[in-house]
C-alpha cells in the first residue's frame, strides 16, 4: 500500500507591503518578522474544537473555548461568539473563530499601556493605524493595513479601551480573500466572547511575546 506524502505547509513568498511602511514607524531595532516556523502535521480538524497559535521554536498557545493552554499552564480565554469553524468556512461577520493552526507574523503593542522588553520584536501602535474589514468590491483596503484617516478605514488599532493593548497578527491576515474574514488577531481578553479573534489574559500574552526575542548565543573562549 502506497504511503501518502505529507504536504508541506504553504509559504507566503511575498509578505504584506505594509510591513515596509510599519517598519519605518517602529523602533530602530526591529528588522521585520523573522520568526517563521513550520506547523506540525496534522494540525487537527474543526470538530476538535480548538485553535493553536504558533510562535518561534514551536512555542504555542492552544485555545479551547474559554481556556487557553501554554507553557505548562492554563488561563482564561475568549473566542468568537459562534465558536470554531473550519478556516475554509470562515466568513466576514459570522462571529466565529477559525480552527486549526495559525502562524504569527507581527506583534503590535500600545506603548504606555503594555510593557514589553526592548528585546522583543514588536511595533508600537500609532494613532493612524487600522486594518481594513470592509469586504465590498469597492473597498481595496480589505484585510490590509490602512490609515484610519483614509476613505476606506477599518478596525482601528488605537482604541480607548484596552482590547488592542497587545495585537498579534496572524499569517492568515496577510492573504486578502474578500469575505473570508479579516483582522483576525490575538489580543487582550476583555469580555466573554470576541467577534472572531482569539483573546487571553495580559499575563499570558506577555509570556507568549517573550519567545519573540532574538536568541543570544554564548561564545566560549577559544572557540
Amino acid at each position: 500500500m502506497a504511503r501518502r506524502r505529507k504536504q508541506k505547509p504553504k509559504r507566503i513568498k511575498n509578505m504584506h507591503p505594509a510591513l515596509r511602511l510599519y517598519k519605518e514607524a517602529s523602533h530602530p531595532g526591529f528588522r521585520g518578522p523573522q520568526f517563521r516556523v513550520d506547523l506540525p502535521d496534522p494540525m487537527g480538524r474543526a470538530h476538535d474544537a480548538h485553535a493553536t497559535v504558533f510562535g518561534p521554536g514551536h512555542q504555542h498557545l492552544t485555545f479551547m473555548h474559554n481556556q487557553v493552554f501554554g507553557f505548562g499552564t492554563m488561563a482564561q480565554a475568549a473566542i468568537g461568539q459562534a465558536g470554531f469553524v473550519h478556516p475554509s468556512d470562515k466568513r466576514e461577520g459570522d462571529m466565529a473563530s477559525p480552527a486549526m493552526g495559525h502562524r504569527l507574523v507581527m506583534i503590535f503593542y500600545r506603548s504606555g499601556r503594555m510593557f514589553l522588553p526592548p528585546s522583543i520584536q514588536a511595533m508600537p501602535i500609532l494613532p493612524h493605524m487600522a486594518f481594513g474589514d470592509d469586504p465590498s468590491a469597492f473597498a481595496p483596503s480589505y484585510n490590509k493595513f490602512v490609515s484610519a484617516r483614509a476613505r476606506w478605514g477599518g478596525d482601528r488599532l488605537w482604541r480607548k479601551d484596552r482590547l488592542y493593548d497587545f495585537v498579534a497578527v496572524m499569517e492568515r491576515d496577510m492573504i486578502a480573500q474578500k469575505g473570508e474574514g479579516s483582522a483576525l488577531f490575538l489580543h487582550v481578553k476583555l469580555g466573554a466572547h470576541t467577534a472572531g479573534c482569539l483573546a487571553t489574559s495580559r499575563a499570558m500574552l506577555r509570556r507568549f511575546a517573550s519567545v519573540f526575542a532574538p536568541v543570544r548565543r554564548r561564545i566560549r573562549a577559544g572557540s
